[in-house]
């Protein structure tokens, strides 16, 4: 399997969490307050556009009830 570049990485996890906050019935703007952020920055991360932290992460699959299981 081809190793992925960090774009094709920033894309497939931007469109996961717009399908989890779609699927979760958050929107934009209510995402973009978890992140006390404007609401373009979510649209840009869910585009790829822009890279996005792991806590910011976690604080977003928080908000749209997303339970993490780590073991």
């Amino acid at each position: 399997m081809a190793e992925q570049t960090p774009t094709v990485r920033r894309r497939r996890l931007g469109s996961e969490l717009r399908k989890l906050r779609e699927d979760a019935g958050v929107s934009l703007e209510q995402a973009a307050e978890t992140l006390e952020c404007s609401r373009s920055k979510i649209s840009r991360i869910e585009l790829g556009y822009l890279g996005i932290r792991v806590r910011d992460v976690r604080d977003l699959l928080a908000s749209y009830g997303v339970n993490l299981a780590l073991s």
